[in-house]
């Protein structure tokens, strides 16, 4: 139990500032709590005024239309209309209030410095460091990281595909090298589709190493030095998303199309244990908020436009999977390979590889994120910036012509972002206004609307994401 008296004192260390929250406890026993504050680069908020509200909602729009987007089709056919639907609306909402607490969470902590002292940035490690145990911390982190590198190979594992079928519709023929078995060798292919040399192949692709070299270069810049290619990545997206929603309207190129729109629309589906992975996986946006917060402008709020993109990508989300569910309704877990047959309009081939441009101009983002956090706990740039923009690459290097993809996205989704994005912070939110604002006591933080808010959403995600880890398990054993 801990009394309202807390003091910040800070001591200067040469590379930088460490901040002290000191609790006293009513044994008389005083516990410090010390913690490191990132100094904030230069390339951050002070060349800039900071990010403005569209802005931000145009990064947290990019980093939402990821490869989760290509199944949600199949998601519809799987659980129904009304229930992935509404599926989609709850986790929309429940990823706002999200991060409106965590953002309350970050003004909390910058609270407790001295009134002079400049702004320094905080991300999740820093968080971690100030509200709980360091073991707790260091678990943290690690989940952080887990996701944050999951979200990047799913979206490299995409984008490699679709660069080898480009190379190929643009160029008639693409290459690559096959590295087992030994000795390593150069083939070629002029087959049409995603994985133009086929699934399950060791090899590297001029496709993979092109968006490789291109995301890397990207990832050493900062958030704020990538707004140009973000904007770019939008307008590809965007482009993209229109056309998918005109072809599963109005083409009937494919023979499945339109075939079944009276006896496929049902409110609910055959398998919607299998959904919440990949809605989860949608909505995985809490993590880039502390980073976010700090690139933002003063007088913008970061949760605010978070929720902007949460109803943008919901009504995108919804359209998708209505319309591409209707038109085919036994769509796999990535609906890109019916849109690159030779007998689709251009147009929508076309579309596909505007929209992986964009997916390849995002993948930076995630680089950024996992080296900000891991600076808080490495002093080597050099570690930190391998971890995070090479060593995605390297586990993509075995998974992008794998069949496995579907299976990825959902366990993943269960087993790494759910926690990540609105276990941890919901968690953290509750224990911040606790320490910052009240006694401690039961009764208080019951009658507090933000704090119980964040206590039930906790309590009530983290069960059903628990629920439906051990429905998968067992549909996958028996």
């Amino acid at each position: 139990k801990q009394t309202r008296r807390t003091r910040l004192t800070m001591a200067t260390a040469p590379a930088r500032e460490f901040a002290s929250l000191e609790v006293k406890a009513r044994n008389g026993k005083t516990v410090y709590h010390t913690f490191p504050f990132t100094e904030s680069s230069p390339s951050f908020s002070e060349k800039r005024p900071g990010m403005s509200t569209a802005e931000v909602a145009g990064v947290c729009i990019n980093t939402m239309f990821g490869p989760g987007l290509l199944a949600i089709p199949k998601a519809f056919n799987d659980g129904g209309f009304f229930m992935t639907s509404g599926l989609l609306i709850i986790m929309a909402i429940t990823t706002y209030f999200t991060s409106k607490l965590l953002a309350e969470t970050i003004n909390s902590a910058q609270r407790i410095r001295p009134p002079d002292a400049p702004k320094k940035v905080l991300e999740y490690a820093d968080l971690a460091n100030i509200y709980f145990s360091p073991p707790v911390a260091k678990f943290w982190l690690t989940v952080l990281c887990m996701c944050i590198m999951a979200l990047a190979i799913a979206q490299m594992t995409v984008v490699a595909q679709a660069l080898d079928g480009f190379a190929v519709f643009a160029l008639g023929e693409t290459y690559a090298v096959q590295y087992h078995p030994y000795p390593p060798e150069v083939i070629s292919t002029s087959k049409t589709g995603l994985t133009p040399f086929g699934p399950n192949r060791p090899i590297i692709s001029i496709g993979f190493l092109f968006a490789m070299i291109i995301c890397m270069l990207l990832g050493l810049l900062d958030l704020s030095s990538n707004m140009i290619p973000q904007y770019v990545a939008f307008v590809l997206f965007l482009g993209g998303v229109v056309e998918f929603l005109r072809h599963f309207a109005f083409d009937e190129y494919y023979p499945a199309h339109n075939k079944h729109m009276d006896t496929s629309f049902q409110p609910f589906g055959p398998d919607p244990a299998l959904i919440l992975g990949v809605v989860v996986f949608n909505f995985a946006i809490v993590i880039t908020l502390p980073s976010l917060h700090d690139e933002a402008a003063s007088k913008v709020s970061s949760g605010n436009s978070v929720g902007i993109a949460c109803i943008f990508m919901a009504i995108v989300y919804i359209s998708t999977g209505i319309l591409g569910s209707l038109a085919y309704p036994e769509a796999e877990a990535d609906f890109f390979q019916y849109l690159v047959s030779e007998s689709v309009p251009i147009t929508s081939r076309l579309s596909v590889y505007s929209f992986v441009g964009g997916l390849m101009l995002s993948v930076p983002v995630y680089s950024i994120l996992t080296v900000r956090n891991l600076m808080q706990v490495s002093n080597s740039v050099i570690v930190s910036k391998g971890v995070g923009t090479i060593l995605p690459w390297l586990v993509a290097m075995f998974l992008y012509t794998s069949k496995s993809f579907g299976s990825f996205l959902n366990w993943t989704s269960l087993l790494v972002m759910g926690f990540a994005n609105y276990t941890f912070p919901l968690t953290l939110s509750a224990v911040a206004m606790i320490k910052h604002r009240r006694l401690g006591s039961i009764r208080e933080v019951w009658m507090d609307y933000d704090a119980i808010t964040a206590i039930l959403m906790n309590v009530v995600v983290t069960s059903i994401i628990i629920l439906t880890i051990f429905v998968n398990v067992q549909l996958a054993l028996f």
